[in-house]
């Protein structure tokens, strides 16, 4: 049986390769998908057709659901880099939005990296990167009552920095922490 199923490969794999060719632009992925198409021949011998024509069809078959295949994976790759290039613009202009605050209120920074390094830390995993208290905690690897008490720290300390500031951008940045 392997000597047919290398027969019949090198008999058609020429051919296999034209039809990727003409259907899609890429001389590499017509190649790695000729590969793929052989490898499922090989893969399921036990089903090629005794009638030499009926085999080369069966391989074009095999071929067909392989391109299928490789079109609704690059649709799925296509539509997911499209949600991905959203997200990095929408989250590129929520940052730079963020940064022309932080900009504008130099001060709120100055007094976030006066704290004590956990607590400047802590401040900057929840209210910039946006992580739970929980987050944190597994991201510092520590525990979440720990979290929970060097964030209430931080905040009142920022809240005794922060005392007297009127302007509402700094409770924009650090809601809870000017709130008390």
């Amino acid at each position: 049986m392997t000597a047919t199923v290398e027969a019949l490969i090198r008999q058609n794999a020429t051919d296999l390769l034209a039809y990727f060719l003409h259907r899609i632009d890429n001389a590499e992925d017509a190649a790695d998908l000729l590969s793929e198409t052989c490898a499922v021949v090989w893969q399921k011998c036990d089903r090629i057709p005794n009638d030499e024509v009926r085999a080369r069809m069966w391989m074009f078959g095999v071929a067909r659901i392989t391109l299928l295949r490789h079109y609704r994976g690059r649709r799925q790759t296509d539509a997911l880099s499209q949600r991905l290039r959203g997200a990095v613009r929408e989250r590129v202009e929520n940052e730079r939005s963020l940064s022309d605050q932080a900009e504008t209120h130099d001060f709120v920074r100055e007094m976030v990296r006066s704290l004590p390094e956990r607590q400047r830390e802590l401040i900057i995993l929840v209210y910039w990167d946006g992580l739970t208290a929980e987050e944190a905690a597994a991201h510092l690897k520590i525990s979440s009552s720990t979290v929970r008490t060097h964030l209430q720290r931080a905040r009142s300390r920022l809240g005794e920095l922060l005392d007297g500031e009127t302007d509402d951008s700094a409770a924009a940045l650090f809601p809870v922490a000017i709130a008390g």
